[in-house]
């Protein structure tokens, strides 16, 4: 059987706005926005870097709610 990956949600145009530069993982997202965009715990998500077009894959990590934080 073979899986079929689909974009089921999608934050456009977020800014990140913070980094840990020495961690390498999941992004933190603003628990408010993951349920906006029903995004969950632990989802895979992908990430795109508008100004370069680098792209990675990583998991989704709930951060305080009302936060307004994105932090890779």
């Amino acid at each position: 059987m073979k899986l079929r990956l689909i974009c089921k949600s999608k934050i456009h145009h977020a800014t990140v706005t913070g980094a840990d530069l020495k961690y390498i993982g999941s992004i933190g997202i603003d628990r408010d926005l993951m349920d906006l965009t029903d995004i969950v715990p632990g989802e895979q998500v992908a990430i795109g870097n508008g100004n370069n077009g680098q792209r990675s894959e990583t998991y989704a990590s709930p951060l305080p709610r009302q936060s307004g934080q994105i932090v890779i």
